[in-house]
């Protein structure tokens, strides 16, 4: 798939009638994301396939009437579920039957300069290993491959059990730190919560501070707080001042704006 530094992830979907979708994949959604009413509905799911995702632990609790709570960055929502059409991204093939969110994508979509169909969030994506390479453009998914051992620098990126993000290890300094998950559907630097911006402004951790604004899946916009910090730490790596995002989100995240600076990185969910 063809990729640009500073832009969400998008791959180009046919589906069992040969229509063309254009989807975006993202790492920090649990489930895919598909438009109501939108080109690519969402099936209705059946009381069978509810009880299959509770029984595999696809589903942590029982979906009633009102739908599933899903906690974005700009807050929890409640959202209807259904299930996924059968999808085809060249090799790779999606069976029918996994977990859809639906959601209003119509007014995201008329804020953001390239329109998409629907999201494929990290239950689709962890059964491949995923390489970027932005100096040749290009971004390869594989059902199996060695790990790119020649790279420079690792670090080991794990599952967090209750939202399904890809986590790893970072360091403010000796003695903080955590884990921050990798969010490929977003085009920001980090993103932490309003209590540890708080706590960090408090401290004069940032070195400037403002305000700047964004939005969500609900297509509303909302007016963020924003900081520049310097020092943190992934991997080997220490990296320049970061912009950071006050958001309503318990696990800090990290965005494209910060994935697209490296020249080449890999996400092995395989192993």
């Amino acid at each position: 798939v063809p990729i640009e530094r500073g832009k969400r992830w998008m791959a180009q979907a046919t589906g069992a009638d040969g229509q063309t979708f254009s989807l975006a994949l993202d790492t920090g959604a649990t489930y895919a994301v598909l438009e109501r009413g939108g080109r690519l509905p969402a099936r209705p799911m059946s009381e069978e396939a509810h009880r299959r995702f509770l029984v595999q632990g696809t589903l942590d609790g029982p979906v009633d009437r009102e739908g599933l709570t899903v906690d974005t960055l700009s807050g929890a929502s409640t959202m209807q579920v259904g299930t996924t059409p059968a999808l085809r991204i060249q090799g790779w093939a999606l069976p029918a039957g996994a977990v859809a969110v639906i959601a209003d994508l119509t007014r995201f979509n008329a804020r953001t300069a390239r329109r998409i169909d629907g999201i494929l969030g990290i239950e689709a994506m962890r059964r491949l290993v995923w390489r970027a390479d932005y100096t040749a453009g290009r971004l390869t998914a594989y059902a199996d491959a060695a790990p790119a051992h020649a790279w420079q620098q690792c670090t080991f990126m794990t599952l967090e059990p209750s939202q399904r993000m890809p986590v790893i290890p970072y360091w403010l300094d000796r003695d903080s730190g955590g884990f921050i998950g990798i969010d490929t559907g977003s085009n920001g630097d980090i993103a932490i919560s309003a209590q540890d911006f708080d706590r960090l402004d408090a401290g004069h951790g940032f070195d400037r501070v403002g305000l700047n604004w964004g939005y969500g899946l609900s297509g509303d916009y909302a007016f963020v707080r924003q900081g520049l910090l310097a020092g943190m730490r992934f991997g080997q790596r220490t990296l320049p001042k970061l912009t950071v995002d006050r958001v309503e989100t318990a696990l800090p995240q990290l965005g494209m704006g910060v994935l697209a600076r490296m020249d080449r990185f890999e996400l092995d969910f395989r192993r």
